[in-house]
């Protein structure tokens, strides 16, 4: 018997937990249990480190198909609102995104239910999964099934299209993808009837080793084929456009820049959000709450600093007096009563590096603030209701950008166990709910203010958050309201009064501004 195997005489080897031994790890090497009818099996926790790796995996990959089909259906939805005729190749694409989230909602539920573990694992015996997990495997199946063969007449609709005006080479090319594409649709057929017919019993692995590889081949080599065909179309259409002349924007370069703007640009910005945003939790464990208040709430400054060259607007007093009178009023109630000692359990060290982390974060949140109103925002002579449903849409764009990818991290911490997560229960979900809530209510409103206005007063009037925290304290649990934390909330009105008449000073000249060029424009004209 090999050295590296654990011996245990247990009858029962699951439900009675593996006593340790040194030097003998379960997930690395096998464990031989010997019953008293002098039976024996091996077992190692390396079955189930797979398994879970690869519940893992397909879980995600599922959810991410969710999330971009549920954005390209509202992309969709957008782009052909005012288009009142439904193509044929439009109604089917719409079908099959709609499959691919059913789909992935079965096969989620499939991955996470009792078939996936006893058939996957240890055994093709499914006499203990329950027939409702049964039947999701088996309609997960068949949407996948219509799937496949939705998705193949859709990209050979769309190559049709594509070639509708140049009939030689269009038959060339429907007969070569027609080809790829029957050959693709039946080896998926033939593979799923052999695994159907299969029922309960073990595959033969050799034939499943390279008959899937195949099949999964076969199926990308038709959608490379399609998507570079109908990509070549698209190039030749912009070309051709350029050579006659036309310099506006077509349709296909309209919905390639929809979908640039509706993804692109909120990821672009959700990202710097979310780094700044991680970095505050992060250096709360490393710093003090004072040097954590005073430094993460500098982004006020940064977002002034940032609009002048990015946003091209004017260094003036007014602005620059009320955001340095605002930062001084962070740090009185920061610093003002002395409660904080500035001593962290890790150490100065700790401390530097985390006022380095939540300065970066200072740094970022307000290139956040700056980016939003230069990339996201209607320009300027929209009306303030369609900046504020275009705010709210943006707000919805960058959720999205959320669902679909800065997720991803939060499984892979909690599989390593850097990161454990668990669903909240009892008060604590509430409070998150409560605190979710508030806080998709402020960012709304933030969004829209920054759109209405600019960033640095948007950034100078969250600043007030302080003050009403304070107040909030006072009144729901009885804390003492200090002196540092009213001369600094006053500090921080103050500041916000005098950006907001500076900034309605500045509105007023700019519409003084425009009104004198139309009124010169009309003379002009009249001449």
């Amino acid at each position: 018997m090999d050295h590296n195997t654990q011996h245990f005489n247990r009858p029962e080897y699951i439900e009675i937990p593996v006593p340790p031994s040194k030097g003998f790890n379960p997930h690395t090497n096998p464990a031989f249990f010997i019953y008293p009818d002098g039976s024996n099996m091996t077992f190692w926790f390396g079955q189930i480190d797979d398994f879970r790796r690869d519940q893992l995996f397909t879980n995600t990959i599922f959810s991410i198909q969710i999330g971009a089909a549920l954005v390209i259906l509202c992309v969709m939805f957008c782009v052909t609102h005012a288009d009142k005729r439904k193509t044929i190749v439009y109604l089917l694409n719409v079908s099959n995104l709609f499959v691919v989230i059913i789909r992935g909602v079965f096969f989620v539920h499939y991955f996470m239910g009792g078939l996936a573990r006893t058939y996957t694992t240890f055994t093709w015996d499914t006499s203990d999964v329950q027939q409702s997990e049964k039947a999701t495997s088996i309609v997960s199946s068949i949407c996948s099934l219509i799937l496949m063969i939705g998705t193949q007449i859709s990209l050979l609709l769309q190559v049709r299209i594509c070639y509708a005006l140049n009939p030689r080479s269009k038959t060339a090319i429907l007969v070569t993808c027609g080809s790829i594409s029957g050959i693709a649709t039946t080896a998926y057929l033939l593979l799923g009837a052999y695994t159907i017919q299969l029922r309960e019993k073990p595959p033969d692995m050799k034939f499943m080793k390279w008959a899937k590889p195949v099949v999964n081949a076969l199926v990308a080599l038709s959608i490379v084929s399609f998507s570079g065909i109908f990509s070549w179309r698209m190039f030749q259409s912009v070309r051709n456009r350029r050579r006659m002349g036309f310099t506006g924007i077509g349709s296909l370069e309209s919905l390639l820049a929809s979908g640039f703007q509706c993804l692109v640009f909120p990821g672009l910005v959700t990202t710097a959000l979310t780094v700044a945003g991680s970095t505050w939790y992060i250096a709360v464990n490393l710093t003090t709450p004072s040097d954590l208040t005073a430094i993460y709430n500098c982004s006020a400054f940064f977002a002034y600093a940032f609009s002048i060259p990015l946003l091209k607007e004017r260094a003036q007093v007014e602005k620059t007096i009320s955001v340095v009178i605002a930062i001084a009023g962070v740090l009185v109630v920061a610093y003002g009563d002395g409660a904080d000692d500035g001593s962290t359990s890790n150490g100065e060290k700790a401390r530097l590096g985390g006022n380095v982390l939540i300065g970066i974060g200072s740094v970022l949140y307000g290139l956040y603030e700056v980016l939003y109103k230069k990339l996201l925002c209607p320009p300027s002579g929209a009306s303030p209701g369609r900046s504020v449903v275009f705010s709210n849409t943006v707000c919805a764009c960058i959720g999205a950008f959320t669902l679909l990818f800065l997720w991803i991290p939060l499984p892979l911490l909690h599989w390593s166990g850097w990161e454990i997560f668990e669903l909240p229960t009892g008060k604590t979900a509430k409070l998150l709910g409560i605190s979710i809530a508030a806080n998709a209510t402020f960012s709304g409103s933030f969004l829209i203010l920054i759109s209405l206005t600019g960033p640095v007063l948007s950034s100078v009037a969250a600043l007030l958050t302080i003050f009403l925290v304070a107040i909030t304290d006072r009144i729901l649990f009885g804390r003492e309201l200090t002196s540092a934390a009213i001369l600094g909330g006053l500090l921080i009105i103050a500041a916000f009064a005098l950006l907001s008449w500076a900034t309605w000073k500045e509105m007023i000249e700019e519409n003084e501004k425009d009104t004198i060029d139309s009124i010169s424009d009309v003379g002009d004209h009249d001449d």
